[in-house]
Order: C-alpha cells, then structure tokens, then sequence
C-alpha cells in the first residue's frame, strides 16, 4: 500500500488502521474526521521511506484515543478543536517532527506522556475558572526544543512534568 485517498464523510480512523504501514508515500483525506482511534497512526514513517505528502485536518477531532499517532514522524503540526475531550495516553509521543504551538481547551482530559518526545515550542493550557489543572506525569517530558507552557489559571504540575527535556522549559501562570 503505498497511497492513501480518502474522500468526505468519514467521520473517524479506527484502531490500529494505518499501524505500521511501511513504504506509503502519500496519505490524502479529505474528511475531517471527529476520532482517532488507537495505534491508528502508529509508527508512520516520514522523508524517502515513508510519507512525503500528506492531508489530514484534525481540527474537528474531540478524541485522540492513546498512542493514536505514536512515533507517526510525518506529523509535523497539531490544530487543536476548542471542543477537544480527550487526549490518551502517549497519543502523540514521540512525534519528533511535530513543532510549533497548541492550545489545550479548558474541557479537556489529558492524560500520561501525551506530548513526550515532541518537539512543540510553546503550550496555552485553559483552565476552567474556579478549577485547577492537575498535570498528568510526564505530560512533555522527553520533548526537543525550548518550550513554554502557559497556563491561564490555578495548576498543579508534579516534579515529572518535564522530566528528561532535552532542553529549556519556561512555564507561566496567569
């Protein structure tokens, strides 16, 4: 399988769809869908053995089910729907080429080493007002860069939240 079209009207990518899909060159989907399920992504590789062009909108996804894109190297950025529920365990660990920022809404679940190994540079994290935003371990730890997390409220971050950075981290609370 070395080329992937999809057109409208799916609405999510199951578990393990695209897991380990080695030699696919091009993935286009023209749907927008609402869920990613499990190990969908898993492994998909980037540059002369993997994916070299791709379209995949995920700003209307409300559940990134765990390790839905792990080690997926061709992802490179994350738009983020204000209505996001849930982010699993180590969806989008190690995705070292995924760079830039996000912003986390304020009704959403994250959960253990989500971000870890990626290489973002700056997080808004909302916090519902009257609430504290408790921070799941390791939730960017093992990341590449400088990165700065932002927080709009009350938190609470463990001694892990970082840990095994590669390089800076700033955070604010406001």
């Amino acid at each position: 399988l070395s080329k992937v079209y999809i057109g409208s009207g799916l609405t999510g990518i199951g578990r393990e769809t695209f897991s380990g899909s080695k030699g696919m060159s091009v993935f286009l989907c023209k749907s927008k869908p609402t869920k990613i399920g499990k190990y969908a992504f898993n492994g998909m590789s980037a540059g002369s053995n993997g994916i070299s062009e791709y379209e995949l909108d995920l700003s209307q996804v409300i559940r990134f089910e765990e390790l839905a894109f792990n080690s997926a190297a061709f992802l490179r950025e994350l738009v983020l729907n204000e209505n996001v529920e849930f982010i699993g365990s180590e969806a989008f660990v190690n995705c070292s080429n995924m760079n830039g920022s996000i912003i986390i809404p304020q009704d959403c679940v994250v959960s253990y080493r989500c971000f870890n190994g990626t290489n973002l540079d700056r997080v808004i994290i909302r916090v519902k007002e009257g609430e504290t935003f408790n921070a799941p371990v390791e939730m960017f730890s093992g990341a590449y860069g400088t990165l700065t997390v932002i927080f709009d409220g009350p938190a609470l971050a463990d001694k892990y939240f970082f840990s095994g950075r590669s390089n800076d981290y700033k955070t604010h609370v406001h």
